[in-house]
Order: structure tokens, then sequence, then C-alpha cells
């Protein structure tokens, strides 16, 4: 499964990359250009939550990337290059995770609190394994 981060380090996507933004998740396919054809949802799911549901607002926002091929009618635009399509997903995340009010669209932090107990009379604590 690829990640918001990944993509941010420079992985570019390929046909077959599985990815998930917002709870759906995606693979990469291709027809004329390359898209996203929704796995548990459909295509046109994620423009839903961008508010972004007609059709022309969907591609203008696409065109910003690259070259649109392929059928007009098509829920997820099809984009000439994988590059292409990846500098889109990756506005995709960021204004999902915008209008959903988070700060970075970065994935969710893993860091856990640990509560450490020393036994009585030492204070120091030497070393610990994670």
């Amino acid at each position: 499964m690829i990640t918001y981060e990944d993509l941010l380090k420079g992985h570019i996507l390929d046909v077959g990359d599985s990815l998930e933004i917002d709870g759906c998740k995606y693979q990469v396919d291709t027809n004329t250009g390359y898209y996203l054809m929704g796995l548990n949802c459909g295509n046109l799911e994620i423009f839903k939550e961008t508010h972004l549901n007609n059709e022309s607002e969907r591609y203008d926002w696409a065109r910003e990337f690259g070259e649109m091929v392929g059928s007009p009618s098509c829920d997820f635009p099809e984009l000439r290059t994988l590059e292409q399509l990846t500098k889109f997903v990756i506005d995709i995340y960021k204004r999902v995770y915008e209008l959903k009010g988070v700060s970075s669209p970065s994935v969710e932090s893993k860091s856990k609190s640990i509560t450490i107990s020393l036994p009585k009379g030492n204070k120091t604590l030497t070393h610990i394994k994670l």
C-alpha cells in the first residue's frame, strides 16, 4: 500500500499500486491514460469528499497537473503519464485533509505514551528498549 509520505518522498505511482484516501481504497489502473479505480467505493467518491461533484470541476482540477486523455465521461479523470497522476493524487490528499481540518496531510502520529515505574530509591533510568 502506497502512502502519502511515499509520494512526498518521490515515489511515482505505477499500475497496480494501491493506496487509501479517507477510507477509500484505490488502485492505479490504465486505459487510454492513468487513473485511480475505486476498490471499496466508486471512482467518483473522492470527488464527493472534496466537493467537486460535477465533471467540469474534476477535469479542470486534473488539468492543472497534466494532459487529459480518454473519455471525458469517466468518473476519475485519466492523465497521460504516471507522473501527472502522482501529482494529482498528492493534491487530492492535500485537499481532503484540508477539508477535514487536519493541519498536515501526513499519516496520523504513531507515537505512544509510556508510563515508567522505577523501583523505590532509584531515581535514574538507565535505558529503555522499545
